[in-house]
């Protein structure tokens, strides 16, 4: 049984070791970008998140209360433009289900989730940037219905 719940001070730790996981991939694809050993957010960055209704994080346990995954999620609500209606939007700014528990439907509970608590906060979309070298990842959210909204191209020089 998993359980999902807003992060508290007892997941942080667990989360950090994801994160450290996360970024391991990421160094590893693309050094040039991503620095190793390191972690997106610190522990202090994490408590400051804890009951933030705009920028929520829910974590997913384990019936023995340990931390299988996360879903970091930033409120952004864009104005009008000359070119764009006003739009409100969930980013999910990272998702990660600790490697041993992939394929065991935690990240798309994650994702229903984060997809739900768009809904109640009234956003029109819910999006996320997943990296080229992340194959499964972007594998995972076509599965789960998402679309490709725009493409980045780059050339390494």
């Amino acid at each position: 049984m998993v359980y999902l719940r807003e992060l508290d001070t007892a997941s942080i730790e667990g989360v950090l070791k994801l994160l450290f996981e996360v970024n391991a991939l990421h160094h590893e694809g693309r050094p040039d970008l991503f620095k190793g050993g390191i972690s997106k957010y610190d522990e202090s960055e994490l408590k400051a998140r804890i009951g933030d209704k705009d920028n929520p994080i829910i974590v997913a346990h384990g019936e023995d209360g340990s931390v299988l995954g996360y879903v970091m999620l930033e409120l952004e609500d864009k104005d009008e433009t000359r070119l764009k209606p006003a739009c409100k939007t969930l980013y999910i700014d990272d998702l990660c289900v600790s490697s041993p528990h992939r394929g065991e439907g935690i990240g798309k509970s994650l994702y229903m989730k984060a997809k739900e608590i768009a809904r109640q906060m009234g956003c029109h979309n819910l999006t996320l940037h997943s990296w080229g070298l992340n194959g499964n990842a972007t594998a995972f959210y076509e599965h789960l219905g998402m679309k490709v909204m725009f493409t980045c191209f780059e050339e390494v020089l």
